[in-house]
C-alpha cells in the first residue's frame, strides 16, 4: 500500500503525470499510457532532514508495497487501468472522478475527466450491463487551504485507490522546474454513493 511511503512533509518525484491523450469530447472508455511503477527508498541529508524518494519504472522484485500502476488523465475520455492486485495513482485533479468499476468482471481503475467526459460515463452505466460500479471519490473535495512555501510552484492533487479499495487524496507542490512534490497532504476520503457514481451531476 503505497500510501505508507507517501508522507505528509516528505518529497517524491513521481516522474511525469501530463496528460495522455486528448480525446473528442464524449469519449468514452480509453487506455491510455498506463504505466506499472515503483517507489524507491528514502534518502535525506541528516536525520532532521525531509525524506526524499524517486519513483521507477516497472515492478519491484520483492517489496510488492511499493509498486502501483500510474494512470494519467485523458481529457475528455474515461482513461482506466486493470488494476491485477495494485494500488493506482492518478492525477492531477480539479473536478474529474476517480471510480473502481468492474467491466465483464474485471477491476478497473478510471479517471472520468469532466466535463467532456461525464455523459459519456453516465450513458455507459445507464446501457451497459457489463459496468458494474464499486465505488470512487473526487479528489479534489480533499483540498484544504494548502498553502505554498519554499520552492513549492505548482500545486497538483493526485487521487490514490488502493488494492483493498481504500481511497486518498494526495496534495502536492511541484518544486521549482522539476519533477519533485513536496507533500502537502494526504488525507483518507469516503466513497461516494454507486448512485451518485453512476449519474454524476
Amino acid at each position: 500500500m503505497i500510501e505508507k511511503k507517501i508522507s505528509k512533509g516528505g518529497f517524491i518525484d513521481f516522474g511525469s503525470i501530463a496528460a495522455a491523450q486528448t480525446c473528442v469530447a464524449g469519449t468514452g472508455q480509453v487506455n491510455y499510457g498506463v504505466e506499472d511503477r515503483q517507489i524507491g527508498d528514502s534518502s535525506r541529508e541528516n536525520f532532521y532532514n525531509a525524506k526524499h524518494r524517486a519513483v521507477g519504472a516497472g515492478s519491484h522484485a520483492t517489496k510488492a508495497g511499493r509498486n502501483f500502476k500510474w494512470l494519467p488523465w485523458a481529457d475528455n475520455g474515461i482513461n482506466y487501468a486493470e488494476s491485477q492486485g495494485n494500488d493506482v495513482l492518478s492525477g492531477p485533479f480539479s473536478g474529474c472522478y476517480m471510480v473502481i468499476y468492474t467491466y465483464g468482471g474485471v477491476r478497473r481503475i478510471g479517471h472520468i475527466a469532466t466535463p467532456g467526459a461525464k455523459a459519456a460515463w453516465n450513458a455507459l452505466v445507464a446501457a451497459d450491463p457489463q459496468i458494474q460500479v464499486v465505488g470512487g471519490f473526487r479528489p479534489d473535495t480533499g483540498y484544504k487551504n494548502e498553502l505554498p512555501k519554499g520552492n513549492d510552484s505548482r500545486f497538483n492533487i493526485l487521487g490514490l485507490v488502493t488494492a483493498d479499495s481504500k481511497f486518498y487524496a494526495v496534495m502536492t507542490f511541484l518544486q521549482g522546474g522539476s519533477n519533485e512534490s513536496r507533500i502537502a497532504a494526504i488525507r483518507k476520503m469516503d466513497s461516494l454513493s454507486v448512485a451518485t457514481l453512476s449519474a454524476l451531476p
